[in-house]
């Protein structure tokens, strides 16, 4: 299977320090292209994305923006 080179989607994934083991991955985006742009992890260890998607992207009730 060939993609087209004009998709772009983003993964994040959490890696145990030392071993490269793989704790836990997501692919967050919506049924178009996703852009990845930054990740920061805060004292608590919860991670934060920003991006860019294309179109439905799931969120929670809580979120600051549900919709675009």
């Amino acid at each position: 299977m060939r993609l087209c080179p004009c998709h772009a989607n983003a993964f994040v994934a959490k890696v145990q320090a030392g071993t490269g083991k793989l704790i836990h991955a997501t692919y967050p985006g919506g049924d178009t292209n996703a852009s990845g742009s930054g990740i920061a992890v805060d004292a608590a260890g919860n991670a934060y994305i920003t991006g860019t998607t294309g179109s439905t992207f799931p969120t929670t009730a809580k979120a600051f923006l549900t919709a675009a």
